[in-house]
């Protein structure tokens, strides 16, 4: 009895359809796979409630949300995903950028900026407030002109030095609170904060990253304390800060709006370049 096989497809073929698709599935795995390494700095979780904000720069525009505060020559521009403030080299330059909204302080939320800075102008100490928590009641912001930090500047964390000036070749990190009481700095080799009326150490209230290099600067409140974290390049935590309640600081007590800001906001003091690629505000779901 004969049988005919005609209508069957050959065996081979079968291998080569299967060979076929799983060699543009491993393809199509490997792109994925290539876009998430390079915009693994960018993938945030975009779900929003009430609250929540976002700006990325992508579009090659700056929100509405977003205010922007300048002195001097500085100019800023919006390119390749980044906002880009130019200080001329200069340190009578110096910028500003606000959130409009203020925080709101009675929920749980994350304020995240991603951030890097160069080009400073070599002087004594000095160091961009890349985030800064600012007090104000009627929402107006503005630049300083004195030497130490102002009562508005409630805490943050700044980037200093840089290729050219404080302790050249590396960018240092720090944190401080210059609107509580007593005013307290980050101190890393003890872990805890420390008061500005106590004897501070240099190297103990500093740490050096790479210059040029971009670094996520976050924020993280309920409405008894907060603390800050630092995170590489790569999204990998490198210090966090203990908790810092907000009963010590007055001007919460006293009423005044917080708002997430960042910048070189000093009129006289240094100067550095800045770009900026992520602001977030993220509320707790």
């Amino acid at each position: 009895m004969s049988i005919d096989n005609r209508d069957k497809p050959d065996s081979s073929l079968r291998l080569a359809a299967v060979t076929t698709l799983l060699i543009l599935l491993v393809f199509g795995l490997a792109i994925v796979g290539y876009f998430l390494y390079k915009h693994r700095g960018k993938l945030i979780v975009t779900s929003k409630v009430e609250g929540d904000f976002l700006a990325t720069f992508t579009d090659g525009k700056i929100p509405p949300e977003i205010g922007i505060i300048t002195s001097g020559g500085t100019k800023y521009s919006v390119a390749d995903g980044k906002l880009f403030f130019d200080q001329s080299g200069s340190r009578h330059c110096a910028h500003m950028w606000y959130y409009k909204t203020p925080l709101d302080l009675s929920r749980n939320f994350v304020a995240r900026v991603r951030v890097k800075t160069a080009n400073y102008v070599v002087s004594a100490r000095q160091a961009s407030q890349s985030l800064t928590l600012y007090a104000t009641k009627k929402g107006q912001f503005s630049l300083y002109s004195g030497g130490g930090a102002p009562l508005e500047w409630l805490a943050g964390m700044q980037l200093g030095g840089g290729e050219g000036g404080w302790h050249g070749g590396k960018t240092m990190l720090d944190a401080g609170c210059s609107g509580s009481v007593p005013g307290a700095s980050w101190d890393f080799s003890k872990d805890s904060w420390t008061s500005w009326n106590r004897p501070r150490l240099e190297k103990d209230l500093i740490r050096p990253y790479k210059a040029e290099t971009f670094i996520t600067l976050e924020v993280h409140s309920t409405p008894k304390s907060f603390f800050m974290r630092w995170l590489d390049e790569n999204g990998k935590q490198m210090y966090k800060t203990k908790k810092k309640s907000w009963s010590d600081f007055p001007r919460i007590k006293d009423g005044y709006d917080l708002h997430l800001t960042g910048g070189e906001m000093y009129l006289n003091y240094c100067g550095n370049d800045e770009w900026v690629d992520l602001i977030q505000i993220e509320y707790e779901r």
